[in-house]
């Protein structure tokens, strides 16, 4: 069970490198979850399992998909400049 663990931390620090809103998205799940330990705790209110795991999952999928299209326009950025190398080079051989 530790070598699972280990395993998962390292693809979960890769994740948090490549998904850069993935972390505020632990944290705010993590803030949700120490707030619905709290009111539990004190019996303010009961809040149903299935509904913290469906908030969780947003909260998670939110992040991913965010992060996704982040990279995309990244992407289309890179891909939209023209080529700073080819053009040094052309000036180059004159």
């Amino acid at each position: 069970a530790v070598f699972g663990l280990r395993s998962l931390f390292f693809i979960l620090r890769e994740a948090m490198t490549r998904f850069t809103y993935l972390e505020p998205a632990v944290s705010i799940v993590l803030g949700f979850i120490g707030v619905k330990i709290v009111v539990d705790y004190f019996n303010i209110i009961q809040v149903p399992v299935m509904l913290s795991l469906g908030i969780v999952l947003s909260i998670l999928t939110l992040g991913v998909v965010l992060s996704l299209k982040e990279l995309d326009s990244i992407a289309d950025t890179m891909e939209s400049q023209p080529e700073t190398a080819s053009i040094g080079q052309a000036s180059n051989s004159e």
